[in-house]
C-alpha cells in the first residue's frame, strides 16, 4: 500500500532469500500481512494479477499426516488483498515458470492448482505446501546468517507495524489482516499515541458491544456504521431514537490510560430520556 515501508531488517531477511524458492512466498507474506497456511492454500483462481489483488478463501491444515485445505481462521479471514504490480509481476512470472514445467511433462494447467507447491519429489500442483514445511525452508536458507532466529511469522507482524506507522486506519489494517478491530488493538496498541490511540479504543470496543448485543434475539440493533453519524449529535436523544427508528439508546464513553481502561456505559429510553 502507499506510503507504506517495510522495517529494514525484513527487507534485508527478503534480500537473504532472493533467489532461493522460498523468496517469492516470503514476499508474499512479508507484503500482505497473509498467514503462511493462506499463501500455501493459494490458488492460481485466486489470484487476479489484472486488478492486483488476491483472494484470500481458505488455509491448509494438516489432519495426521494429510495436508487438507480448510476454511479461513475466522470469517473475518476470507478476503481481497491488494498487492503492488511489482508483486502482481513476480507471481505473473511464477505462473509462467509453472506453466514450462507443465508443459515438459504434458500437463494442462488449471485454475485450481496451488500457486505454491513442495520443490522437491514429484511436482504435484494439485497438493498445497506444508506450512511447517515453508517455515522451515525459510530457516533453513537464513542459516550461518544474522537473520538464523529469524521467525516467518514475523513477516505478518512487520507488515502490521508498517502499515500503523504509516498511518493507515487501524479497521483498515484489521480487515486486510483478517482481524477484528479489537484483536488488532490489543496486539498493536503501543503503537498508537495519544487521542488516535483512543479514539481507536473506543471504536473497537463499542463495535463489539454492538456485535455482542446483535446476539440476543429479542433486541433490533442498528449497526454501528448507522449509529456512528450520532458519535457528536447535535440532536436530542429523542430526536435520535426517532430517526434510527430505536426505543432506547446505549451510550458511554472508554478511556484508556497505561493498563488500565475504565468504561462506563448507560442504557437510556428514549421517549422519557431516563436511565
Amino acid at each position: 500500500p502507499a506510503g507504506m515501508h517495510l522495517p529494514i531488517m525484513v527487507a534485508e531477511v527478503l534480500d537473504c532469500l532472493r533467489g532461493h524458492e522460498t523468496f517469492l512466498p516470503a514476499a508474499v507474506l512479508a507484503y500482505t500481512g497473509m498467514r503462511r497456511g493462506e499463501v500455501c492454500a493459494l490458488r492460481r483462481a485466486s489470484l487476479d494479477l489484472d486488478c492486483c489483488e488476491i483472494n484470500v478463501r481458505g488455509t491448509v491444515q494438516r489432519l495426521v499426516r494429510v495436508l487438507s485445505v480448510g476454511a479461513t481462521k475466522t470469517a473475518n479471514s476470507a478476503r481481497a488483498i491488494k498487492i503492488t504490480a511489482e508483486l502482481a509481476d513476480a507471481l505473473r512470472a511464477h505462473l509462467l515458470e509453472q506453466d514450462r514445467v507443465a508443459a515438459t511433462l504434458e500437463m494442462t494447467p488449471a485454475p485450481d492448482w496451488f500457486v505454491f507447491v513442495a520443490p522437491k519429489g514429484r511436482w504435484t500442483p494439485t497438493q498445497p505446501r506444508d506450512p511447517s514445511a515453508l517455515r522451515e525452508a525459510i530457516r533453513w536458507r537464513l542459516r550461518g546468517t544474522r537473520f538464523a532466529a529469524f521467525n516467518p511469522h514475523d513477516f505478518r507482524h512487520a507488515h502490521a507495524t508498517a502499515l500503523l506507522r504509516a498511518g493507515i486506519n487501524p479497521k483498515a489494517v484489521a480487515a486486510r489482516l483478517g482481524n477484528t478491530v479489537e484483536v488488532l488493538m490489543a496486539t498493536y496498541a503501543h503503537l498508537l499515541t495519544g487521542d488516535a490511540e483512543q479514539q481507536y479504543f473506543a471504536d473497537g470496543m463499542t463495535e463489539a458491544l454492538t456485535a455482542s448485543l446483535a446476539q440476543i434475539r429479542s433486541l433490533k440493533v442498528i449497526s454501528r456504521t448507522s449509529a456512528a453519524q450520532y458519535a457528536d449529535p447535535k440532536q436530542s436523544l429523542r430526536e435520535i431514537a426517532e430517526e434510527l427508528g430505536v426505543d432506547a439508546i446505549v451510550e458511554g464513553s472508554v478511556a484508556r490510560s497505561g493498563g488500565r481502561v475504565r468504561i462506563s456505559a448507560q442504557l437510556i429510553q428514549a421517549k422519557s430520556d431516563t436511565h
